[in-house]
């Protein structure tokens, strides 16, 4: 019923599927609310500082970043479950790959090629889902020992720009010939004195 107390609606759960949405889904979906995970994490301005989310249309304690694959911003109140979420996913598809390349190789005469044909594919898929965990666990753990966040690291990333490569001038250039530079403008070449 609307009238009864929201709060109190997910200290209990219930059967159907209009409630499981109530009690997950809402869960899943509101970072602005306090949660026990929040106080997992230390009281740093990584993870106190507040950030406007524009898909939640809200302002987050410790926002990190918006996933789109879980439609949830990631913030104080629910990182540690995806970071735990990462490295899950790195230990399961790593035992996915050893458990898939083990049937491959252990059992390689006692089974049909196209069973083979299949374990391999499988294989493959595994091990690709595999380097996508580790790449978000491992960005997440790098993230960690810096002590910043996603959106930190992208403003870093666009405020200190990588240096331009520098290049030699091709020989025999004369004064007033230009070559490009690792940033895709093209460079005045000097000739020494």
């Amino acid at each position: 019923t609307p009238a009864r107390n929201h709060k109190a609606s997910r200290c209990v759960f219930r059967v159907g599927p209009e409630h499981l949405v109530e009690r997950f889904g809402d869960a899943a979906q509101a970072p602005t609310e306090p949660s026990c995970f929040a106080k997992m994490l230390p009281e740093t301005p990584r993870w106190t500082k507040t950030r406007y989310c524009r898909e939640h249309k809200a302002v987050i304690a410790g926002l990190d970043h918006f996933c789109t694959w879980l439609n949830v911003a990631i913030g104080r109140q629910n990182y540690p479950p995806f970071f735990t979420l990462a490295a899950a996913g790195c230990a399961q598809y790593a035992l996915h790959v050893a458990a898939t390349g083990f049937v491959l190789v252990a059992c390689r005469e006692a089974l049909p090629t196209w069973v083979l044909v299949v374990d391999a594919v499988v294989l493959i898929a595994g091990l690709a889902i595999l380097v996508a965990y580790a790449a978000l666990f491992g960005f997440h753990a790098y993230l960690a020992v810096l002590g910043i966040g996603t959106y930190d690291w992208i403003l870093d990333q666009r405020a200190d720009p990588a240096p331009a490569r520098t290049e030699m001038a091709p020989r025999g250039a004369t004064n007033g010939a230009r070559v490009a530079n690792g940033n895709g403008h093209a460079t005045d070449i000097v000739p020494a004195p």
